[in-house]
């Protein structure tokens, strides 16, 4: 997902490094990286989008990572673990070198207190824990080790592990205040990553300086002294930085721009095959969208041949709610396509056959995908008599309106967040009943036979009956109609050629700037 925040009145923050010898500026190897976004938020425990998770891996560490195309679980905080047949059980062992930025140990205490908080606050990653864990579900036998106890069997728990960043529990429990630290880690850290946040301004700059004496050490020996995040909110602009190499990396690239960065010898922009998923959201909750028909008349309008054209991502058709380069994508959907005779039919059961019906397509303002998006879809319903408003809105304000089926919005799209590489990620946080009202399950959609059927995929280890369960879940969401399915983008890091070691993983905000150093770039 995508978090444009605008902030009134600019607050502008200088983080104070503690002055130990864990922390050295190699100010020569600074990377720039400007962005369409902002990160307003760092707190693992309540920030959770593309920026905000990009920020986290490099600030903090978890018990394990993803690394590696296809994504693979790997040691991090934790050097081995042990997993139960039946996928209840989760024994972590914890190295014994790892060191928070203030150089304090990482110890078991530590990570029993990010895990507590995430269960008493409630949101960014919390859906991947919610009705699998309780307060008594993790225990600490010694100072390195962690064991959690499921409520249930989970098959794929360990990929939640990736998410639950560890936070200095002294220091964050000295600035608790009275909402457990959210104020605080909002615009502060309290990790032990590659990287140290040195400078805080909100909507407009951040900076980190890399932590020299890191404990996990550098891959390679080299490495980036450190990283600005700037918030430059003309994609054209970005661009421009780019090619004149007054930036090192720049994201959210506008379709007609990248053929031509591709085209630049001096840039990298070679896409690679991703498992994310872009579809538009569809209210099934309330107004005229509620309506099957109505949905499946939209479905039947929309040009998915032209959206692909149009966005020019080196993207393919999903036709339903998984990427077809993920394991468990079902190939026998009951795909709908452009057919305007098949929607003008479906039209025909809705109260508004004889037209007379406008719709709000909301998308994220500065976001040309999002706005060819709605662009194509207005053209579709056009000749059904629809009209379509298109309004840009602010992320946040989105957001907000997503949590009343009142107040959404009668379509919007949304990138999938690709937390892990596993049917669960997407299905359920999009659409199981308890997620209505999270941004990525904006339709609002409540089927107690697709409840049940997650629910069961998520208690079983057998592999195979999992991918039984997951087609047919799939083949009851495109049924229902209940989004407009897109596409599947391939990711493109997109970077001066002399940002070298980069290894691409398909996970949001994987795997950070920790293997990245500048190899050939001249003094700025």
């Amino acid at each position: 997902a995508v978090a444009a925040i605008p902030t009134p009145a600019p607050i502008v923050r200088t983080v104070e490094v503690t002055p130990v010898p864990l922390v050295k500026r190699l100010e020569s190897k600074h990377l720039i990286h400007a962005t369409q976004v902002q990160i307003y938020n760092m707190d693992p425990a309540t920030g959770h989008d593309g920026i905000i998770s990009q920020t986290q891996k490099n600030v903090y560490n978890a018990l394990v990572r993803h690394l590696g195309n296809p994504a693979v679980i790997v040691p991090e905080l934790a050097e081995s673990w042990d997993i139960s047949d039946d996928a209840s059980e989760f024994t972590f062992h914890m190295r014994e070198d790892a060191v928070f930025h203030d150089g304090t140990p990482v110890t078991s205490k530590d990570v029993k207190y990010s895990f507590d908080r995430v269960l008493r606050i409630k949101k960014g990653v919390y859906w991947m824990f919610r009705d699998l864990v309780d307060e008594n579900s993790m225990t600490t036998p010694d100072d390195y080790t962690v064991t959690i106890k499921l409520t249930r069997p989970h098959a794929p728990f360990i990929n939640a592990m990736t998410w639950l960043f560890i936070v200095n529990s002294d220091l964050v429990e000295a600035n608790k205040g009275d909402d457990d630290g959210q104020t605080f880690l909002t615009e502060n850290e309290a990790g032990s990553g590659p990287f140290q946040l040195v400078e805080f301004r909100a909507g407009e700059q951040w900076r980190f300086v890399a932590v020299g004496d890191y404990w996990e050490g550098w891959p390679g020996g080299n490495h980036l002294s450190g990283y600005t995040v700037k918030r430059v909110l003309e994609p054209a602009t970005r661009v421009l930085l780019l090619q004149k190499g007054e930036v090192d990396v720049i994201d959210w690239v506008p379709p007609d721009s990248l053929a031509r960065l591709r085209a630049n010898p001096d840039i990298s922009a070679n896409p690679v095959t991703g498992i994310g998923y872009y579809g538009i959201k569809l209210n099934n909750a309330s107004g005229p969208t509620a309506d099957i028909n109505l949905r499946k008349a939209i479905s039947y309008a929309f040009d998915y041949d032209a959206l692909l054209a149009a966005i020019n991502y080196d993207g393919i058709a999903v036709g339903g709610p998984l990427s077809p380069n993920l394991d468990g994508w079902a190939n026998d959907l009951n795909t709908p396509v452009h057919d305007l005779e098949r929607a003008k039919g479906f039209l025909a059961k809705t109260p508004w056959a004889e037209g007379g019906l406008t719709l709000e397509f909301g998308y994220v303002q500065g976001l040309e995908e999002e706005r060819l998006t709605a662009i194509i879809m207005q053209a579709n319903l056009a000749e059904l008599g629809i009209e379509l408003e298109i309004v840009p809105m602010i992320w946040a304000d989105a957001v907000a309106r997503f949590k009343d089926p009142e107040k959404s919005p009668n379509m919007f799209p949304i990138y999938s967040g690709t937390d892990f590489p596993d049917p669960d990620n997407f299905l359920w946080q999009a659409f199981h009943s308890s997620q209505a009202g999270f941004w990525a399950a904006a339709s609002h959609y409540k089927n107690p036979k697709l409840d049940a059927i997650l629910e069961e995929a998520r208690s079983t280890a057998d592999l195979d009956k999992r991918r039984n369960l997951y087609y047919e879940a799939q083949h009851l969401i495109v049924d229902d109609a209940v989004e407009v399915f897109g596409f599947s983008r391939n990711a493109s890091f997109v970077r001066r050629d002399w940002v070298k070691g980069y290894e691409v993983t398909p996970v949001m905000g994987s795997p950070g700037f920790r293997g990245l150093y500048i190899e050939g770039r001249a003094e700025r």
